[in-house]
């Protein structure tokens, strides 16, 4: 047991002598003297410069941070009609009627409720307008943005089953 604890001892006391003289190093080294602190002024000018040009040249790029497709933010204070707060692949035609003096399309939605459309009416969360309707199928006309954040038109077509359709 006292062997151990000599040991130990020596040990310890090997340990200080190794380290003492490397903190005595460190505590040694002195901060700069007051004369290299000193900046020069042309370089802190150049360095002020590299950092405007570097910005001005980053002003004319896209942020790689921000998604390529824009969402159009319709406001919290203003409430859509159900027609409008769904995809148009999420719906489905149900019926359609065509009439001399009108024609009337059944819509049903995702959440299993039915709605009649005309022509003209607003549909879908694209913008879609009904642009014309067949015994099976009616035509929607979406108005989408591409990643340049310019306004296309594209053509969607709600059909009936083939079952429901004779």
């Amino acid at each position: 047991m006292m062997k151990r604890i000599a040991n130990i001892g020596m040990v310890f006391f090997l340990c200080s002598l190794v380290l003492l003289p490397a903190g005595a190093l460190n505590a040694q080294q002195s901060p700069m003297p007051a004369q290299q602190v000193k900046t020069d002024e042309p370089e802190k000018l150049e360095l002020q410069k590299e950092i405007y040009y570097y910005q001005s040249e980053m002003l004319a790029r896209r942020d790689p941070f921000k998604p390529l497709t824009i969402k159009d933010e319709k406001g919290p204070g203003k409430d859509l009609p159900p027609l409008q707060t769904f995809d148009i692949s999420q719906m489905k035609l149900f019926a359609v009627v065509l009439t001399e003096e009108a024609q009337y399309a059944m819509i049903l939605l995702p959440d299993g409720k039915y709605y009649t459309v005309k022509k003209g009416d607003l549909i879908g969360i694209h913008e879609g307008r009904v642009a014309g309707m067949e015994l099976d199928n009616i035509r929607i006309v979406e108005r989408l943005r591409n990643y340049k954040n310019q306004v296309i038109e594209k053509e969607a077509f709600l059909r009936l089953r083939e079952e429901e359709g004779e």
